[in-house]
């Protein structure tokens, strides 16, 4: 699990630095966050987001390791470079069937994705990833 989450944030890492590097010979500074494009979730994300990964990316989160890795609400306020690679992150684990690990579900049958909020959430991702490269 700890090997998981150490790949994720490398991967993570590897993103925003290609990012700032594609975003540099922009006009749009990669530092400006999302919170100064009045960013918001929409109201289906932020419900399963509420619902489903709150349980441990929030505050009140029960693992430290899911904390340091993303906290919902402070994606907002990120750079546009950690924004776009914390989404990207996002949209790998969902894609390779790793949140919310299993040990979790346990724990938490209602933390279970179901393929539709899945999708939804992966698709928001990578609308709200690919629109901060605009």
């Amino acid at each position: 699990m700890a090997m998981k989450i150490m790949c994720i944030i490398i991967a993570a890492a590897g993103v925003s630095l290609l990012l700032l590097g594609v975003m540099a010979g922009k006009q749009n500074d990669p530092y400006t966050s999302l919170q100064e494009q009045a960013f918001t979730y929409p109201e289906n994300i932020k419900a399963i987001i509420d619902n489903k990964c709150y349980v441990c990316h929030s505050l009140k989160g029960e693992s430290e390791d899911a904390r340091d890795v993303l906290m919902w609400d402070d994606l907002p306020g990120l750079s546009k470079a950690r924004q776009i690679a914390s989404l990207d992150a996002v949209i790998e684990v969902l894609d390779n069937g790793m949140m919310p690990p299993q040990m979790v579900v346990k724990d938490n049958p209602d933390a279970q994705l179901t393929d539709e909020e899945r999708s939804l959430l992966r698709d928001w991702a990578e609308t709200a990833a690919d629109n901060l490269l605009k």
